[in-house]
């Protein structure tokens, strides 16, 4: 049987996420880029003044997989639920108590 979405499809996600107070951001991760014959995956963390600047486009590009591209799917989306675990530090500041 092959795997059938109702369409393709683009998820952006912008957010600013604030630091905590006296825990400032620390360095933000390196920019995530995955293509696949299925979609595009991008994510992209810059720090500011307040905290975090985050974009997120995880793209859908494909109306159907056959069962014989199972594997090479599950990879792509297995690999853009890994890079949305990615961890954005925090450090607690020298003075805080």
């Amino acid at each position: 049987q092959p795997v059938v979405f109702s369409f393709p499809h683009v998820d952006r996600t912008v957010m600013e996420i604030e630091a905590p107070e006296a825990m400032p951001g620390g360095t933000p991760p390196a920019p995530i880029r995955i293509e696949s014959p299925y979609g595009s995956y991008s994510l992209s963390v810059i720090a500011t003044p307040k905290g975090y600047h985050v974009e997120r486009i995880f793209s859908l590009a494909v109306l159907g997989v056959p069962q014989n591209e199972y594997d090479p799917l599950r990879r792509y989306l297995s690999d853009a639920r890994r890079a949305d675990r990615t961890v954005l530090e925090f450090r607690r500041s020298e003075a805080a108590p």
